[in-house]
């Protein structure tokens, strides 16, 4: 249930406006560059970090390769710590920003060497740079201060989340790059033992199995034969495919014999006996007969690693020296298969390399120098070998070593790309879980901002209807059962559209906040004060009496009168309320909402600055008007409705020259219903357009009935409806009816009021201007009811008007009525136009129009509006035509009518009167001389007044300035004493009264006065 607390506390719902989005922009850009930018600065700091870990687990000459370079790692800690200061402080962002760009920028040029001398595009310095420069990019789309701090400082779970996300993605890249790089050295360390162990064994085999050969050949007695030697070295290649040329010298160092039968074979071999110090180590090994290899530097031919050289024979009678080449490339690929290589391997013989490949080019360096390149590489080449194991062994005498290195200049040599991929998806995921913790946390102010703004008014700042609702439901509820009970006061303020409409919605809106404000200052603080819609507010107050009520209507609707200055203009408006009160009628949120509504529209028909409380028959006459309004829907279809006839007719000849159709409704229910109360509902519903056709499809069809067998036409005027005749297709309606009962145009004669042509006056004569064209009458109705305008009048289209009921009502005895109704028909004569009088419902009202010289008449005199039938019977009957009352038709002879006659002897007025020939009338009041004279023509008027007085003065004075002007062809004649007359002269000098005679009365006199003033 909801509190007075609750509801108080309710009024003064806010949104911080540090969460509140303020557009789409700032939803998704500056969003998305808002945590972007925490992220960002984070994981550089923590990659500048690691980077200089590396020099401590890598090792300086490696970390640089494997991570980051010490001097990109102060440079990323150093914009991190810039940037992390930027989101605390924004008004220092920019520039902030700047340092950082500056810092990047600076390691970025000083270590362009190292740059392009690592070739790496996708590496973890160039990933610390993207980040460093998409943070910069995030300060500057946030733009100036105002906008950094749209957004609050993220909160401590989304630090901790962004710290441990980019920890464990930065680290967690580290840890596989250092796990690789322990990896990797531990292998190669390995891998580098066992080529060194196998070469060695090789090298060694090698001469084991030419020593062998030598101590066969030496255990001869004579020398052996070409054939022998062949098959020796035959069997010496095959065992030795490292091997590639054996030859056999006798002791001047000539050839013998050689395998295989290569000219360029023996040419090394030439080459290496005519150099010095070949030679004579040549010579030395076949003195002493030993077996021993030849070292690379003393080789003639950089393509073959050396020579293995052996003496052999006596000493005195035969010996020589066996010698063969060593192909070490096909030695090492037989030692060690180069797949299992990682990347780069050389062999050097006291320092000189004689064995060298890389992954890239999988070529030695033998290979390599016979297309001139040579056998060493220059210094920068050098410059560029990280060696990651190296190992050697002694082998006659000279020293041989086996290296491992790695060249950064090669692409991918280095870097981890699983390492690289781990980094980027785990910043990305950070990201993603930091922006969707954000988006959530942003999605929330948003909901409570929507929701505010759903149950708010945008302008006022106050409840809206929906949230009125919800409190009066819960407060009808919690005080259903007890006697304090819950009053709504539903305000409008009047005058608020014109505001609007004139000056702008700007000052309109300017004007409601002022008076909400002022609303709010006189309720009771456990109020609750909405704006429904437009001008309207509601007020819930709880406990207050009918009194109290009262007080608190009458204090609002003079705030609100109160002028309101919303610059430059000084405003003023009205109001009306309505209040109704949840006792004695327990009732919910929706009927307490609805009665308000209905008092304060029945406080608007008592004019402004006024209250009025809802009472029971406010209800009762709403709930009949809405179930007449539902039952309108199917009474056309329920033939429910009908078309009653009216007769016009000719007050001179009797015909009856049209009819006017009036709708007639018979509900099953409740009867008869007048139409002034379903003519209204059908226009605010828009049934009265087809209403309106129905009626000129049925008038047509009456007119065609009406005028088969008369000697004259008839016609069937129609009403129209305001709200039809503005309609653009009124027209074509028209037509289409007239076409499809094919009737003549002149039978149908259409009925408009004067408000129709208010709105849009143009339009309105072009569209009487097309009927007319058609052939279609058009009167106007009610003449006289509303604006009048001649301007308007003489400029309408129109044949016929018809005078308002209103001026025919008193016409008989008030003299502005006749002034009127003589106006209007001399207007109408001057624009030839015919006039017909409604509402004749007297012979006195018929005979005094008749007098005034107006010829056709409408009126209850006549008959009362009949069904078809009926009018068709009568119709027939008399040909079209109708009895005229009689007092319609005036008597020839002359009259006298005589007021206050008993003062007299009646013989002395009969004796009068028969001498001259006169007709005497006598009436008893003034009421019955003012309806002898409407129906009889009087010469006279004798009013014979005895007493004196004030009242007799003002009745007497009224008498003759009413028959002056009604009758202004009948004498008047008073006849009373000396007071009277002296009393009256101011009558008399204005013409009121034309002659006074003394009483007592003189025979004589009055004779004299017949026969010389009445009887001209």
């Amino acid at each position: 249930m909801p509190t007075n607390k609750r509801l108080s506390s309710g009024l003064d719902t806010r949104v911080d406006k540090s969460t509140q989005v303020t557009g789409d922009w700032d939803l998704t850009v500056r969003h998305q560059a808002r945590v972007i930018l925490l992220v960002s600065s984070v994981a550089a700091g923590w990659l500048g970090l690691f980077g200089l870990l590396g020099l401590r687990d890598l090792g300086e000459p490696l970390a640089p390769y494997r991570f980051v370079a010490p001097q990109v790692s102060i440079a990323l800690l150093g914009a991190s710590l810039s940037l992390v200061i930027a989101q605390l402080r924004p008004e220092f962002a920019r520039p902030l920003a700047v340092l950082a760009a500056l810092m990047t920028v600076l390691t970025l040029v000083a270590g362009r060497g190292l740059s392009l001398w690592q070739s790496h595009w996708l590496s973890f310095e160039v990933l610390g740079y993207v980040i460093v420069w998409v943070a910069i990019c995030s300060v500057w789309v946030l733009g100036d201060a105002r906008r950094l701090l749209l957004y609050a400082w993220p909160d401590r779970a989304s630090i901790v989340m962004t710290v441990l996300g980019t920890l464990f993605s930065i680290g967690g890249a580290y840890w596989l790059v250092a796990q690789e790089s322990r990896q990797t050295q531990r292998m190669v360390e390995t891998r580098v033992e066992e080529i060194a162990e196998t070469l060695n064994d090789s090298l060694k085999e090698s001469i084991a199995v030419f020593s062998r050969m030598a101590e066969r050949w030496n255990s001869l007695d004579h020398p052996p034969s070409l054939s022998y030697i062949d098959l020796e070295f035959l069997s010496y290649l095959r065992d030795m495919p490292h091997a590639s040329t054996i030859v056999a010298l006798d002791a001047n160092l000539d050839l013998v014999h050689g395998r295989p039968d290569s000219t360029q074979g023996y040419e090394d071999m030439r080459h290496l006996v005519s150099e010095d110090a070949p030679s004579q180590m040549l010579a030395q090994i076949r003195d002493e007969g030993r077996v021993d290899l030849i070292t690379p530097h003393l080789s003639p031919d950089p393509d073959r690693v050396g020579f293995v050289a052996a003496g052999w024979g006596n000493d005195k009678d035969w010996g020589g020296i066996v010698l063969t080449t060593l192909d070490v490339p096909k030695l090492v690929e037989r030692a060690f298969h180069l797949r299992q290589v990682p990347c780069c391997l050389e062999v050097l013989s006291e320092g000189i390399p004689v064995f060298q490949k890389t992954r890239s080019s999988q070529q030695d360096l033998g290979t390599q120098a016979g297309t001139g390149s040579g056998s060493t590489t220059g210094a920068d080449e050098t410059d560029l070998k990280i060696y990651l194991a190296s190992t050697s062994f002694e082998l006659s005498g000279e020293n041989y070593q086996v290296r491992y290195w790695i060249n950064p200049s090669e692409p991918l040599s280095m870097q981890n790309p699983f390492a690289l991929v781990f980094l980027g998806l785990g910043l990305v995921f950070t990201f993603i879980v930091n922006n969707s913790q954000r988006l959530a946390y942003i999605a929330n102010a948003r909901a409570r901002q929507v929701q505010h703004r759903a149950l708010h008014d945008v302008i006022t700042e106050l409840p809206n209807r929906q949230m009125l609702e919800q409190y009066l439901e819960g407060y009808c509820q919690e005080h259903r059962h007890c006697e304090r009970p819950v009053s709504l006061l539903l305000l409008s303020m009047e005058g608020l559209r014109l505001i609007n409409d004139s000056i702008g919605h700007a000052v309109g809106d300017g004007l409601l906040r002022a008076t909400a404000a002022k609303v709010r200052e006189r309720v009771p603080h456990t109020s609750m004060v909405a704006r429904i819609d437009g001008g309207h507010f509601a007020i819930c107050v709880l406990g207050l009496s009918r009194t109290e009520l009262d007080t608190l209507a009458a204090d609002l609707v003079h705030a609100v009168a109160e002028p309101v200055r919303v610059e430059p203009h000084l405003l003023r408006v009205s109001s009306v309320i309505g209040i109704a009160s949840s006792i004695p009628n327990a009732i919910d949120a929706g009927s307490l909402l609805r009665q308000a509504d209905l008092a304060m529209l029945e406080a608007r028909k008592l004019g402004r600055d006024t209250w009025c409380h809802y009472t029971g028959d406010l209800g009762a006459a709403v709930s009949e008007r809405m179930s007449i309004s539902t039952d309108l829907q199917n009474a056309v279809q329920d033939n429910q409705l009908t078309l009653h006839y009216q007769p016009v007719v000719d007050g001179w000849t009797g015909a009856i020259v049209g009819y006017e159709a009036l709708m007639r409704w018979y509900h099953p229910s409740h009867g008869f219903i007048p139409p002034n109360r379903f003519i209204p509902m059908a226009e605010e519903s828009g049934q009265i357009v087809e209403l309106t056709q129905w009626a000129l499809d049925c008038a047509a069809r009456a007119a065609t009935r009406m005028n088969q067998g008369l000697p004259h036409d008839i016609y069937v005027a129609v009403n129209i409806s305001t709200l039809v005749f503005r309609r653009t297709d009124f027209v074509e309606r028209v037509t289409d009816v007239l076409k499809r009962h094919n009737i003549p145009a002149r039978w149908l004669e259409i009925e408009i009021t004067e408000s129709m042509l208010l709105d849009d006056f143009a339009s309105a004569i072009e569209k009487l201007r097309e009927l007319g064209a058609l052939g279609v009458r058009i009167a106007l109705d009610d003449f006289g009811t509303g604006y009048s305008s001649l301007n308007y009048l003489k400029r309408l289209p129109i044949h016929k008007i018809k005078l308002d009921r209103s001026f025919v009502n008193d016409i008989v005895e008030d003299p502005a009525d006749a002034a009127i109704a003589r106006a209007v028909l001399a207007v109408a004569g001057l624009l030839k136009l015919t006039v017909i009088v409604e509402g004749v419902e007297t012979e006195r009202q018929f005979a005094f129009l008749k007098r005034l010289r107006f010829t056709q008449f409408q009126g209850y005199l006549f008959a009362k509006p009949l069904p078809l039938e009926t009018v068709l019977a009568s119709l027939l009957a008399a040909s079209g035509y109708q009895v005229l009352p009689d007092a319609a038709q005036p008597s020839q002879a002359r009259s006298v009518l005589l007021i206050g006659a008993e003062s007299v002897s009646h013989k002395t007025l009969e004796m009068l009167f028969y001498q001259t020939h006169f007709r005497v009338l006598q009436a008893h009041s003034t009421a019955d001389a003012m309806a002898q004279l409407a129906t009889s023509p009087v010469d006279a008027l004798i009013c014979i007044q005895p007493s004196s007085g004030e009242q007799t003065r003002s009745r007497i004075i009224d008498l003759f300035g009413r028959v002056r002007h009604l009758h202004p062809q009948t004498r008047r004649v008073l006849v009373a004493d000396v007071s009277v007359r002296e009393s009256l002269v101011d009558a008399l000098s204005d013409g009121d009264i034309e002659r006074m005679l003394a009483l007592p009365l003189d025979p004589d006199s009055l004779l004299d006065l017949i026969r010389n003033d009445l009887g001209r």
